[in-house]
């Protein structure tokens, strides 16, 4: 979705009754505020959100400020959010006004679409509520949030058991807290605060800041110092080693919290991207948030970035202002994910259990194909490398490719085999096949990268999700051109035709038919190089 989509897709969405409407870039922080004219959306002004932040505060009442920044800056998750708040009228009473956001992706940056109209024409006095009663209502409120908490524990650590009773029980509870926090929003933001609490009891909430440069560590610490403890790092080895450490359930003495990392890619001994494989292969990526120090970087180190689960870029230079409000909103949202991902956790072993079967089916119903898969990408990388020496695949890397490619159509196992046997497909049937990549990622994410360490990991991700690339551009799911698509992948595509090919065509005429797709299809110098290791992939083929 580019710009001008979304303003349309705005335009389409609202009606006249809006009288504010924001689109926060969570990426750059920047707020445009438009007016809607003639079911038109034009321009009004373009601000930082630190000034944006700062307007917001003279007129919000301050009860209702920090919610109002909440609301529109920390659920990136959400489809859907609706907060209401008090806003000063011009004779100095407040109204309450109602956002709704909206967050919608553009060009893989976050957009929180804010429309922005007053609930009634009921003045709101500028005192606060009884203190009393609002009191009584917080004090109910974790009341009954840390009963629920509690009971639902309870429930989970005995779900386990072959209690047909006990899991009915746990369901209904389970239905009576989602009632209750899809009705009441307080019940919703009690239950999350109080479960972040007991998280983090016994334990110092501490930052990582990863880069070789002095003076960006001196400056993210002296920003945090009053709020988080600061530990430094001045290349990727010595992170690891602090992560290590407090990642090791066998450690007594207390532990620090490591609720934050701001990480440099480029750095000595072990690089950025060597800390994010290392924090992939422990499943720490979706539990602490990850923000990119950026540097000067090319766009293929950018590309190779996002390919991993980070919370967020860093551009310098850095403005205070925006690197708290980034870090405390990002600290939020893991820690409540975390938190209650740990409440629910039995209820996905099932789905799991079904996942991981899914894969054992379909390594044992590809059995053939995929040994021929692997064994054409064992010779393929090795002839590629002896033609091309820039391409980095040693002997360790060769194996770990071989043995990640085995996976490549795991996605495509999933969606209806009758599907497969038409020889024409509409539209929708299309795009239904055009989805197995990315269910691929699904399923990788769910069962299969816990077992793998990091360039393992790594090279199975590529090859699941961008297999069905196209030299040209022509492919899916991104349609990346050239050496966009990572050469892993690459390669095992050109192992994936081969394989097909041979299912309805005689060997001469498989190589005929790949070389014709050089510089389209395929990369013309893995072709190149099939070309020359062809007698070795067809004493293999008279093999099997």
């Amino acid at each position: 979705m580019n710009t001008n989509e979304y303003i349309k897709y705005i335009e389409e969405l609202i009606p006249t009754t809006f009288e504010d409407i924001f689109a926060i870039d969570m990426l750059s922080d920047l707020v445009t505020e438009y007016m809607y004219e003639d079911r038109k959306l034009v321009v009004k002004t373009t601000t930082p959100f630190t000034s944006f932040f700062a307007h917001m505060e003279e007129l919000i009442h301050p009860d209702d400020i920090k919610g109002y920044i909440d609301s529109i800056s920390g659920n990136l998750d959400e489809d859907h959010i609706r907060y209401e708040y008090r806003k000063k009228m011009p004779d100095g009473e407040y109204s309450w006004h109602s956002n709704i956001i909206k967050v919608v992706d553009v060009n893989l940056r976050k957009i929180a679409i804010v429309l922005a109209s007053e609930v009634n024409d009921n003045i709101v006095s500028k005192e606060k509520d009884s203190p009393e009663l609002k009191q009584n209502q917080s004090v109910m409120i974790n009341a009954v949030s840390n009963a629920i908490i509690k009971l639902n524990n309870v429930m989970n650590m005995n779900y386990s058991n072959d209690n047909a009773e006990l899991k009915s029980m746990t369901t209904y509870v389970n239905n009576i807290i989602s009632d209750l926090t899809t009705t009441f929003p307080e019940f919703n933001n009690a239950l999350t605060a109080n479960i972040i609490a007991g998280a983090n009891q016994g334990t110092t909430k501490t930052i990582l800041v990863v880069d070789d440069d002095a003076v960006t560590c001196k400056l993210l610490a002296k920003t945090f110092e009053d709020t988080y403890k600061i530990i430094t790092a001045s290349n990727g080895q010595e992170a690891i080693s602090v992560l290590e450490i407090n990642n090791d359930i066998n450690t007594l003495e207390e532990k620090d919290k490591i609720v934050g990392i701001f990480l440099d890619l480029n750095m000595p001994i072990v690089d950025g991207f060597g800390v994010l494989d290392y924090m992939s292969s422990k499943n720490l990526l979706s539990k602490i948030p990850v923000i990119i120090i950026s540097g000067d970087y090319d766009q293929e180190t950018k590309e190779r970035a996002y390919l991993y689960p980070i919370a967020d870029v860093l551009e310098k230079p850095f403005n205070v202002q925006v690197i708290k409000h980034r870090i405390k909103n990002f600290i939020k949202l893991y820690k409540a994910n975390n938190s209650l991902n740990e409440i629910i956790l039995n209820q996905h072993q099932d789905i799991k259990y079904i996942l991981k079967t899914i894969v054992k089916s379909y390594l044992y119903d590809y059995s053939y194909d995929i040994k021929q898969v692997t064994s054409y990408v064992n010779i393929l990388t090795r002839q590629l490398v002896k033609d091309h020496p820039e391409y980095k695949f040693d002997e360790e890397r060769i194996k770990k490719l071989t043995e990640a490619s085995k996976y490549y159509n795991v996605g495509l196992y999933t969606l209806p085999h009758k599907m497969f046997k038409k020889q024409n497909f509409n539209a929708d049937e299309i795009k239904i096949i055009k989805s197995h990549p990315n269910i691929g990622k699904i399923i990788f994410n769910s069962v299969l990268y816990k077992n793998m360490d990091g360039a393992f990991n790594h090279l199975t991700k590529e090859i699941i999700t961008s297999h069905e690339e196209r030299y040209d551009g022509t492919g899916y799911p991104q349609g990346l051109t050239g050496d966009k698509t990572p050469i892993s992948a690459q390669i095992v595509s050109v192992a994936i035709e081969y394989t097909e090919l041979l299912k309805v065509m005689n060997e001469s005429s498989v190589l005929e038919e790949i070389i014709k797709g050089s510089g389209t299809k395929f990369n013309p110098k893995i072709v190149e190089s099939l070309k020359n290791c062809i007698e070795d992939i067809r004493k293999v083929n008279s093999t099997m």
